[in-house]
């Protein structure tokens, strides 16, 4: 009975979950690049060197923010979409969308006994409430603000992987942990606040 109840919270979870992401791209569909976006669709690097030396402007030896990870996924987006603005949207909806994952999987680490036959109810609500928030509309609606979701991906699948590893010492967990904590801080410098988030 227990495992039937916890197949039916999954399936109406992964129900719900598939119905906000479809909502979140239908709403994303229509919109325009906004204010700095321009300056990010038409960086078209020339030459990989370049793209990973230049800052996030995708302008070499003047300063400002190294963000390479960044970089890169506008360059990706810029080679496939052009200047297209739906599909960077889309793309945003669905890193944020991966970014709700791990909130419900660090939930999960952080209390186990959720998933070792408790309700995972609460992480379930907690990763739709996080896919949701008015809050994190910037991180769709405006392309820049994609930094933002890529560093949040990766430091939260860095915590994901540490406290796995409290649980579950190993080389892999602790290596994965230290990977996506430097894909962290390739995205945004924010990333340097995750060793005290960790600790605490």
């Amino acid at each position: 009975e227990t495992w039937r109840r916890q197949l039916s919270a999954w399936l109406c979870f992964a129900v719900l979950f598939l119905l906000a992401v479809a909502g979140l791209l239908t709403l994303a569909s229509n919109n325009s690049f906004l204010s700095d976006d321009w300056a990010l669709v038409g960086y078209r690097p020339d030459s990989h060197a370049r793209l990973l030396g230049a800052n996030w402007l995708g302008e070499s030896g003047k300063g400002g923010f190294y963000r390479p990870l960044v970089t890169v996924s506008f360059s990706i987006s810029n080679a496939i979409f052009g200047d297209d603005p739906g599909p960077y949207h889309h793309t945003n909806v669905l890193i944020h969308a991966l970014c709700s994952l791990l909130v419900l999987a660090l939930y999960l680490h952080l209390f186990p006994q959720r998933a070792d036959g408790g309700s995972a109810v609460p992480a379930m609500l907690a990763s739709l409430l996080f896919l949701l928030l008015p809050v994190h509309t910037d991180n769709i609606y405006w392309i820049s603000a994609r930094t933002d979701s890529i560093c949040a991906l990766f430091y939260l699948a860095s915590l994901v992987m540490f406290t796995r590893y409290l649980h579950r010492p190993g080389p892999g967990s602790f290596a994965l942990c230290g990977a996506f904590a430097w894909g962290a801080l390739l995205s945004k410098e924010m990333a340097l606040s995750l060793p005290g988030i960790a600790l605490l």
